[in-house]
């Protein structure tokens, strides 16, 4: 069961991987990679769905009204 603790645990994990990717000099030429716990991963194949991918970036858009490249 998801838990407000369990929410917060995983979204402190997921700073300190972007921390981490950030600062660590050790990883800093790579690029295109996925990272869980500051372990490559392979990617989840919904991350390699161009069509899921498209629908979210039109979604963010229509949210913020930012057309970024």
């Amino acid at each position: 069961m998801l838990t407000q603790s369990n929410m917060s645990l995983s979204r402190l994990q997921d700073a300190n991987d972007e921390f981490f990717l950030a600062t660590d000099p050790g990883v800093a030429m790579t690029t295109g990679k996925y990272f869980v716990s500051r372990r490559e991963r392979r990617m989840p194949s919904v991350v390699q769905d161009e069509r899921a991918r498209r629908k979210l970036w039109d979604l963010l858009i229509e949210q913020t009204g930012c057309n970024c490249p």
